[in-house]
């Protein structure tokens, strides 16, 4: 199987095709978490940090599917992120548009963000994600 090239997400239709390409990550394990920061900088004796230099890569292996895939999810300016590690499986996943230009991704289909934000989530400026 060849490494298929990178989507991005933007709109409730990009996040219903990822779901459908997915299968909602069910039956998913996270095998891989990257976590980068190059927002780092020194100025004037202070140090400033920028989320812009923010980026988090997951690879989840989703045994529900033929051939158990490996997606990988590359989220871009992130802003806050938790990956518990007892987050063994994952059942299911959203993604909301929240204020700001802000998106949430959750391994949780709640409606409450409060909920949401107790197991493994991002928040992040952009999605873009790729089977390998």
């Amino acid at each position: 199987m060849s490494v298929s090239q990178y989507k991005s997400i933007k709109t409730r239709k990009d996040v219903k095709l990822f779901q459908e390409l997915s299968n909602g990550l069910h039956d998913g394990y996270i095998t891989r978490v990257e976590y980068n920061n190059t927002g780092i900088s020194l100025n004037e004796k202070c140090y400033y940090f920028d989320h812009a230099g923010r980026t988090l890569v997951l690879h989840i292996l989703v045994s529900s599917l033929i051939e158990y895939p490996t997606f990988e999810i590359i989220f871009r300016n992130v802003y806050e992120w938790q990956i518990n590690d007892d987050c063994s499986e994952i059942l299911c996943f959203s993604i909301k548009f929240v204020e700001d230009g802000m998106m949430l991704w959750a391994n949780d289909c709640s409606e409450s963000i409060s909920d949401l934000k107790k197991d493994c989530y991002v928040i992040c400026e952009g999605i873009e994600y790729r089977m390998l």
